[in-house]
């Protein structure tokens, strides 16, 4: 079971993020837990406003004699510069696996809390767990390496917050420590399954001039969002994986930051030619804030890594499958979802 990206947006208007999660997990067997969960700011929690939020989850379930996976979670704090990144050793005895063959990762959910302790040079007059305008949020895992007894593995998590139009907030900035939460899928394919993988990389770009109210925000082209990743030709199976997503807001606009009103990132679609080898993806990435109340045009810089999953195993099946809703809880809440 690959997560595959989700999404959030908000019925009325534009918020920070004070909250922020999104993954799958495989808890019991015949059914799938969908982790979710989003607040955002004073103006959407009942303190000023009450708003509803909406939300998407893409994943794969995926099944294969040769395939073995293990799903685990890191914690980490961001500090302010943005960014925390950091290397891990996993051994294959501890996952389960055989140490042999080709190994792979893949996100499998991110959180963020921005409710947590802070430094002392904090100021006092602003309350963290009233969020932040984000100026940029994205994760991201890869395999540095691997030996006869396991993993090398680079995990990062990206959120910063950036000023906009409030002074307590904007004082608070550079002092903004985040609560991260990084969930990842290991994956062991059998040698006798004859297993490749290939990896791609994303960027793309798009500007919002702003018009208020509710200036529209079309997605990014589906040719700017579109990547093809040249495999191994003969292969009878493979799968996407979901490897990182990164927004970078207003980098020529003095790294503000933005109330969001919606934002997507993940896989969308994926193709696969078992004859050529060749697999196209068509990567999800939106970010708008058109509402009532706009603070700024939007500058939206999108990368994402993918990578490309290829073994021999004519019985091997995989099915795409999504989720969406509204919810009446702000903050941490899951849904099962019975496998089909």
């Amino acid at each position: 079971m690959l997560w595959q990206g989700f999404g959030y947006s908000w019925d009325l208007l534009s918020h920070r993020i004070a909250y922020l999660r999104a993954g799958v997990a495989e808890d019991a067997p015949g059914s799938i837990t969908a982790q979710l969960g989003i607040v955002g700011g004073p103006w959407s929690t009942g303190d000023v406003l009450a708003d509803q939020p909406s939300y998407m989850l893409r994943w794969r379930e995926v099944t294969s004699r040769y395939l073995r996976s293990s799903h685990r979670e890191w914690a980490m704090t961001i500090p302010a510069e943005g960014a925390a990144v950091e290397i891990v050793r996993l051994d294959f005895a501890e996952l389960g696996f055989l140490g042999k063959g080709t190994h792979a990762i893949a996100l499998q959910g991110v959180e963020w809390d921005t409710d947590i302790p802070q430094s002392a040079d904090f100021p006092a007059d602003y309350d963290p767990a009233d969020g932040w305008t984000p100026q940029g949020f994205g994760a991201g895992v890869e395999v540095l390496s691997t030996d006869d007894a396991g993993f090398e593995l680079l995990l990062w998590s990206h959120f910063k917050p950036g000023p906009l139009d409030r002074d307590d907030m904007n004082a608070a900035v550079p002092h903004a420590r985040i609560g991260a939460v990084l969930r990842f899928l290991l994956l062991e394919l059998d040698p006798v399954s004859d297993p490749v993988f290939t990896s791609g990389h994303l960027e793309a770009q798009t500007y919002y001039a702003i018009d208020p109210p509710n200036t529209p925000h079309p997605p990014i082209a589906e040719a700017e969002r579109s990547l093809t990743v040249e495999g191994q030709p003969g292969h009878s199976f493979a799968i996407p994986l979901l490897q990182s997503w990164d927004f970078e807001l207003n980098a020529s606009l003095d790294e503000e930051g933005r109330y969001l009103r919606e934002f997507r990132a993940g896989v969308e679609d994926f193709e696969y030619d078992a004859q050529s080898g060749r697999a196209d993806f068509l990567l999800d990435g939106f970010v708008s804030l058109a509402s009532l109340l706009e603070e700024g045009d939007l500058e939206v810089e999108f990368s994402a890594d993918v990578g490309l999953l290829q073994w021999q195993d004519e019985d091997a099946s995989d099915q795409a499958l999504s989720l969406s809703g509204t919810s009446d809880v702000l903050g941490r809440f899951d849904l099962v979802v019975p496998s089909p």
